[in-house]
Order: structure tokens, then sequence, then C-alpha cells
């Protein structure tokens, strides 16, 4: 089966409906970090938020590995999918009161032989590389449907988080990139017009005393030379202002602005210009004002 890929959900309406194999499971954004899960057996609404952003990494490798296990509808890896899922620091929307178990499976117990239920009491994981494939048939497709929506939920609940942080946590992300992605986007951008235009430089930092770059910091500078000449490339970093700069300028996207040696506020039209304008702007400035 395929579920949505990031990338897909985010560019989706508010209503976004999961593939058909997920028995047509309705994801529907409410508004803010709200959200509702249905499809005609199932209802869930749910709040994709606290999230911490040191936990959404392993919320992608997460989802991917339930997308797979579902792909292949294998017992033991949907198990430990949805387990390694449910590890992480994240709650779900408590979409689910608790965590996982097999008992969940209506009537499992019902025809396990001794042994084998001393080992669905003891480790289920083991119970199901072990026993499962000596099941009876209706067992077997128990296992396979609870699990099975079980990682689907989760999925479910995964891509509501990605969509949200990625369309209206404006406190994190700006335009689809958080801070870092930020940052990374302006460093790329300068690497390349240095090589090209044969200047050095230096950074990031918080400031024009070279402090390093904190949670708090507002703005990244680079300190740039060329021929004994310096200058100075800044950006801002955090998403709210960022949205804050558009608001005042309306022009969406990623700026940079350059201002001489020791000056932190730009040099008069050397402000927020977008990044791809970098190249032009640095030889501009270099022979206007720094002649």
């Amino acid at each position: 089966m395929k579920l949505l890929s990031f990338l897909d959900f985010i560019n989706e309406a508010e209503d976004v409906k999961l593939d058909k194999e997920l028995r047509e499971y309705t994801l529907t954004h409410v508004k803010d970090s709200m959200f509702q899960l249905r499809s005609p057996d199932y209802y869930k609404e749910f709040s994709v938020t606290p999230y911490k952003t040191e936990v959404l990494d392993k919320l992608k490798s997460a989802h991917e590995k339930l997308v797979s296990s579902i792909d292949e509808l294998d017992a033991s890896k949907l198990f430990d999918s949805v387990s390694g899922a449910e590890l992480l620091d994240y709650s779900y929307g408590g979409v689910f009161p608790t965590e996982f178990s097999l008992a969940e499976v209506p009537e499992i117990t019902m025809n396990l032989t001794d042994e084998q239920l001393s080992t669905f009491n003891t480790s289920p994981r083991e119970f199901l590389l072990n026993n499962y494939s000596q099941l009876n048939k209706e067992t077997k497709e128990k296992i396979l449907d609870t699990l099975r929506e079980r990682a689907e939920v989760l999925c479910a609940v995964v891509e509501a988080l990605f969509y949200f942080i990625r369309t209206e946590d404006k406190e994190n992300y700006y335009d689809g990139l958080n801070r870092d992605e930020i940052l990374a986007e302006y460093d790329k951008a300068i690497e390349e017009v240095s090589k090209r235009l044969s200047f050095s430089y230096d950074g990031p930092f918080s400031d024009l005393a070279r402090s390093p770059l904190s949670e708090d910091s507002v703005t990244a500078f680079w300190e740039c030379r060329k021929n004994e000449k310096e200058f100075n490339i800044s950006g801002t970093i955090l998403p709210q202002e960022l949205y804050a700069e558009e608001n005042i300028s309306k022009t969406k996207g990623l700026r940079l602005s350059l201002s001489g040696k020791g000056d932190t506020q730009p040099v008069e039209g050397y402000g927020f210009f977008e990044v791809g304008k970098l190249q032009d702007m640095v030889n501009q400035f270099y022979e206007k004002e720094l002649s």
C-alpha cells in the first residue's frame, strides 16, 4: 500500500483523505492544532500539540517503519513498529489511552495451547515470531487487523503533526522551514557566492563579538573579507521574526542584509533582499560602499 509522503501531505487541502487501503480514514484539520480522524467505525478528535522539536526526526523514522510494516502486513514487524513508535516521547494526541498490548486482540487467548499462552504472557514479541505461523486463520486475521488499525491511526497522527508544523506553527516554522533549516539555507547561499566572488567569511555568529548562536538567537551574522575590505552579512533565523518582517515588507521569503565592518545595521539599500540576489548585492556593495 502507499501512504502520502510528508510533502504530498503538506500540499493537500485541509481535508486530507488517506489511501483507500487505509479503510477510508479521513483526516480533517479542524483548526489550530486540532484534527479529526474518522472512518465508518472510528472517530477521534485530537490535538497534535504539545510536541518536542527533538523528537521530530524520530517520529519521521517511526512513520517510515509503520508504513513499511503496513505494506508488508507482517505481524511481528507491525508489532515492532507500533511498539517502537509508542516508546517515543510523544503522546499522539491521546488517541490511545495506553500503550499497545496483544491482549487487545479479540478472543486471542481462547484458542492458544498452554505453551503458546505462556509465551504470549511472557513475551508478546517472541509469541509473534515463534507461534504466529501455528495459529488458525481466524486468529491470525484478528491479530493483523488489530495491529494494522493501530499502525494506521499512529501514522495519521504523525502526518497530522507534520501538516501542522509545516503550515500552522509559526513559532517554530517559516514557509515550511525550521530555525536550523533556515540557517542552512543562508549558509549554503553564502558559501556558494563566496566561491564565485572570492571572499572569505567566518560564522555564523549571534553578534559581531563572535558569540556562538544559541536557541535565543534572532539573527545570524557572517563576517566577510575581500582584499582586506571587511563587511557583514546577516539574516533573521527566528521563524516568528521572519513573519514579522514579512508583515512590514510584504515580501515573502528568506532575506539577507549587508553592513559595514563593526555595524549591525544594514546599509541603506542593502537590507532584507532576497537570498537569490546575494551575489549581485555583494558585488554592488563592494564596489560602491567599500571602495
